[in-house]
């Protein structure tokens, strides 16, 4: 039997239709069934398969909203209906190392419940649930798969009709290139971007700038003109065609932009470069590479590019030029060799040869000494000094030097050979400016001759004196300003220079007597000054309260030693056009051999001179120091006036006055101008205030006449008050008698 119920509806909507059947009638109807719903213009079809005996009823339908129904299903199948069996796996094409999902989905038939089977490449597999994954694909999970499942309430098995491909390859290599990573301002700068493996030849690109995507899809791109906003971390990445996979670098590559780089150019040797030699020069731009280098070189301050290749004098590197037999550069020098100490060197002592090589370092020192008809090599050093330690009779010879330079195969000229002579050790002879005894409380110069090279300092002992308290001195010379009892005795002097000190013989010993009295004579320099210009002149004479017969100026010079003062007339000497070799100590001596007072006096070539008292100056008097200038002079007259080294004071007059003088005020005097320079120093004795009876005599005899007339005036008056007293003593007498 076959029921037709036809529903109109003026609407597409959901129905339920429920069709009432006689129960005796039921049992003929057989499920399953099937109907289904038509929209508008159509009709709802419900058709039973099988007869039924009883007659059907009426159908009652009602119809359900949307908002209560799903779209309406039939829940049986007809007889020859199979279950649909879906399988996905997600992602199909997969990296070794990822993760896979397998899921089978069953629809339709009876059943609601499964037991599921997973066939992979015609194997069974171990597993019933309905979906699992692979944490960490390999190559072995890749193949064909199917999966299919068996109800619960009818035992039907149904599976999937075809498989599904599981594809496994490697994960794809991405690789950015940045040429170059550090770039400068104003370059071109290309992006590539590589991606190997993983089943996929084309590729949809993306490209990622410090976790920024930039729109673009191409896989190589360049930027013409770099700036440093275009610094930054860079990453690139893929999405395949195929399998629709992405893949990206695992790092950043850094971009740098910077200013251009300055090179350093830097030449081996250093230094001079002598001809013949070869010289590199090396052009360097530190932390880059990959640079062309172009040389230039400057002619009359015009440069030029030069054009090098390898050749006979070129030799050609990556940021080196080796130029090689200069032929324009320096003259090899010529050493001069010095001999210290100067002159002749004596037994015993230290001597040092000095090479030296003006202008120029980075020598190695060589040393020869004559030998027969050649040279000996005797030391080789990289310090220019050659020091013989205590030289004999064997060290005296003809020596040269010259220069190496330190690893480079040249050598300088040889010096001009010097002679090197060794003598005996020399003994100074002392002698006074007194050739008679000493005048208390007069100065004594004693000499200490050596007739040797300058360089000597001079020690001075007394045979009062340990010898570790001998006095040195800078010069020859040895002055006892104002002589006493006390300065009476022998005295010796030794000279010594050098590094160790070296020391002459002992002089032999000079007796100093000192005497009381003076001779009466005296030394008188015009101008009255110790200081005095070259070119001026002056006059020294012997003067005094006795007869100056038989005197004559003496002198003491650097020079000419002891000597007559030139231009002597009598007991005078003129000298008209001064020179610094006028300058010593001068003194009368009579024909006797006595002297007088010594003088010194100095002779400056310079601009400036400090007039001072030629003698000693007196406690309690005043004393005037001067500045002078030679002509033209200064504009600025004002003068500083120092003593022992200090400032003591400024004077716009240039001249100065300790009003009284002490003790104290004794010393090394000298003035400086700021436009003319400063004077030579002279010493300013003081002496000591002399008690002397002559002027106490004198003193007396004067007040004496003054004290005889108070005398009698005194009398006098005396008198004049007694006589009356005596007249009325008188009268009173005659009264009474």
């Amino acid at each position: 039997m076959k029921v037709l119920v036809t529903v109109f509806v003026s609407v597409p909507v959901n129905v339920l239709v429920l069709l009432s059947l006689p129960s005796a009638n039921l049992s003929q109807v057989q499920s399953p069934f099937q109907f289904s719903v038509y929209p508008l213009s159509h009709h709802l079809s419900l058709l039973l398969s099988n007869p039924v005996s009883a007659p059907v009823q009426s159908p009652v339908w009602s119809p359900c909203p949307t908002s209560v129904l799903p779209p309406f299903q039939s829940n049986v199948s007809s007889p020859l209906d199979k279950p649909t069996v879906e399988l996905t796996i997600n992602p199909k094409h997969i990296f070794r190392g990822e993760t896979v999902t397998f899921r089978c989905d069953i629809w339709g038939g009876r059943d609601t419940q499964w037991t599921y089977r997973w066939i992979k490449d015609g194997q069974t597999l171990g597993r019933t649930e309905q979906q699992f994954s692979i944490s960490s694909v390999t190559d072995s999970d890749r193949g064909q798969y199917k999966c299919g499942g068996t109800g619960t309430w009818s035992s039907r098995y149904s599976e999937t009709n075809a498989a599904v491909q599981l594809t496994v390859s490697e994960r794809p290599t991405v690789v950015l290139n940045i040429n170059p990573k550090h770039a400068f301002r104003g370059e071109t700068v290309t992006f590539r971007c590589d991606i190997w493996g993983g089943g996929d030849t084309q590729w949809m690109y993306s490209w990622i700038k410090d976790r920024q995507t930039l729109v673009r899809t191409e896989q190589q791109f360049s930027i013409s003109s770099i700036t440093e906003s275009d610094s930054g971390q860079y990453k690139c990445g893929g999405t395949g065609t195929r399998s629709s996979r992405y893949t990206e670098t695992n790092t950043a590559v850094q971009l740098t932009v910077s200013d251009r780089p300055t090179p350093t150019l830097t030449r081996t040797p250093k230094g001079a470069v002598f001809t013949g030699e070869s010289v590199t020069l090396k052009c360097e731009i530190k932390d880059y590479d990959r640079w062309t280098y172009q040389w230039g070189k400057q002619n009359r301050g015009v440069w030029t590019v030069l054009s090098l290749s390898h050749s006979e004098y070129y030799t050609v590197n990556t940021g080196t030029l080796t130029i090689r037999e200069v032929s324009v550069a320096v003259a090899l020098p010529t050493p001069s060799l010095t001999v210290e100490p100067e002159g002749d060197v004596f037994r015993g002592e230290s001597v040092s040869l000095k090479c030296e090589i003006k202008g120029y370092s980075g020598w190695t020192y060589q040393w020869e000494k004559s030998k027969g008809s050649g040279w000996t090599t005797v030391s080789q050093s990289e310090i220019n000094t050659l020091t013989i330690r205590s030289v004999t009779d064997g060290d005296q010879d003809q020596y040269r030097c010259r220069g190496q330079k330190t690893g480079r195969s040249l050598s300088s000229h040889y010096s001009e050979p010097v002679t090197l002579s060794v003598k005996e050790k020399p003994k100074p002879e002392l002698t006074s400016s007194c050739k008679g005894p000493a005048v208390r409380g007069q100065p004594v110069v004693l000499f200490c001759e050596l007739g040797q090279s300058a360089g000597w300092t001079f020690y001075w002992s007394k045979h009062t004196h340990n010898p570790e308290n001998e006095i040195s001195t800078e010069t020859h010379s040895y002055t006892i300003s104002s002589v006493s009892d006390s300065d009476g005795g022998q005295y010796w002097c030794r000279a010594g220079r050098g590094n160790p000190l070296y020391f002459t013989h002992y002089s032999d010993a000079l007796w100093v007597n000192v005497t009381a009295t003076s001779q009466g004579i005296s030394l008188v320099v015009s101008p009255n000054r110790t200081q005095h210009f070259t070119t001026d002149s002056f006059s020294l004479s012997c003067e005094g309260q006795r007869d100056s017969t038989g005197w004559r100026v003496r002198r003491y010079t650097h020079s000419e030693k002891v000597s007559d003062c030139s231009s002597v007339t009598g007991s005078t000497c003129n000298i008209s056009s001064l020179s610094t070799s006028h300058t010593g100590v001068y003194w009368c001596e009579s024909e006797s051999g006595a002297g007088s007072e010594p003088l010194n006096i100095t002779v400056h070539n310079g601009s400036v001179i400090m007039e001072s008292p030629v003698r000693p100056v007196t406690e309690g008097d005043s004393l005037t120091l001067r500045c002078l200038y030679r002509d033209p002079k200064p504009s600025v007259h004002t003068a500083d006036f120092y003593k022992d080294g200090s400032l003591l004071q400024t004077q716009t007059t240039a001249e100065m006055t300790i009003h009284t003088v002490s003790q104290s005020d004794e010393g090394l005097y000298h003035c400086n101008n700021s436009q003319k320079g400063k004077s030579p120093k002279s010493w300013v004795s003081v002496r000591g205030a002399s008690f002397s009876v002559l002027g106490v005599l004198s003193s007396v005899m004067a007040v004496i006449p003054y004290i005889l007339v108070s005398i009698v005036l005194g009398v006098k008056c005396y008198r004049a008050r007694a006589k009356p007293a005596d007249e009325d003593e008188e009268v009173e007498n005659n009264r009474t008698e």
